[in-house]
C-alpha cells in the first residue's frame, strides 16, 4: 500500500462473517448450493467463491437487492448479519444459513501524502486513537452479531448453523480456488494469511 501511495492504519474494522438467506430452502451443504441464484457483491472473490461451490452468483449493487429477493430475481444473498437485519432482508427471506464463509472488514486508510505532510507527534495521535476506536468498533460488532440471531428468529426467519462436516466438505471443494487466488496474491502474502487463517487448499 505504500508503494501505491497510501497509508493504512493498524486495525481493520469489523464487519463480520457472512451468511446466506435463502427463500426457497435452507443451505446445509455443497448439494444445497448447486445452481443456486445467489447475489454477491461484484468481486471477484465472492464470485469465484460462489462458483467454486457449484452455486449461480450474479453480481448486484446492495441498493438492487431487496427486490431482487422479492421478485425471485435471485434465490438468495450472503452479507454479514447487521447488514441482512437493517436492509430488512427478512421480510422477503425465509431461511437464514449460518455458513460463516467469508470475513468481511473496513479498513482505515489515509492518502500518503496527506498523512506524510501531518506532524509525528500528530500522526502518534491520529495512531493511537485509530486502534482504540477500531477495537470498541470492533467489540461493538461482535455484540451485535451475537444478539441478532436471536432477532432475526424473532422476525420470522428459519436459522441454521451449517454442520462442521459439511463446512470442512465446502472448504475441500475450493482447493482450485484457493490455488488461483495463491498464484495472484503470490506466496509472502499468501503465507501471512495462512498465519492467520491456518492452511488452505
Amino acid at each position: 500500500m505504500s508503494k501505491k501511495d497510501i497509508h493504512p492504519f493498524e486495525k481493520i474494522w469489523e464487519n463480520g462473517m457472512r451468511q446466506i438467506t435463502s427463500g426457497g430452502k435452507p443451505v446445509h451443504n455443497l448439494a444445497d448450493l448447486s445452481g443456486m441464484k445467489i447475489r454477491t457483491p461484484n468481486s471477484r472473490f465472492a464470485l469465484d467463491l460462489f462458483k467454486s461451490l457449484g452455486a449461480a452468483p450474479v453480481a448486484m449493487n446492495f441498493s438492487e437487492l431487496y427486490t431482487s429477493l422479492q421478485t425471485h430475481v435471485v434465490d438468495g444473498q450472503e452479507n454479514p448479519l447487521a447488514n441482512i437485519e437493517f436492509a430488512r432482508f427478512f421480510e422477503v427471506q425465509k431461511y437464514l444459513s449460518l455458513s460463516s464463509h467469508m470475513w468481511g472488514g473496513y479498513w482505515l486508510l489515509a492518502n500518503g501524502d496527506w498523512w506524510k505532510a501531518i506532524p509525528t507527534n500528530l500522526q502518534d495521535v491520529v495512531s493511537r486513537n485509530a486502534v482504540k476506536v477500531a477495537e470498541r468498533q470492533r467489540s461493538d460488532i461482535q455484540k451485535l452479531n451475537d444478539s441478532l440471531v436471536v432477532k432475526l428468529k424473532s422476525q420470522g426467519m428459519t436459522v441454521n448453523e451449517v454442520a462442521a462436516a459439511d463446512r470442512a466438505a465446502m472448504k475441500a471443494k475450493l482447493a482450485d480456488y484457493y490455488a488461483r487466488w495463491k498464484k495472484e496474491f503470490g506466496d509472502t502474502a499468501w503465507g501471512l494469511m495462512e498465519g492467520y487463517t491456518g492452511k488452505l487448499g
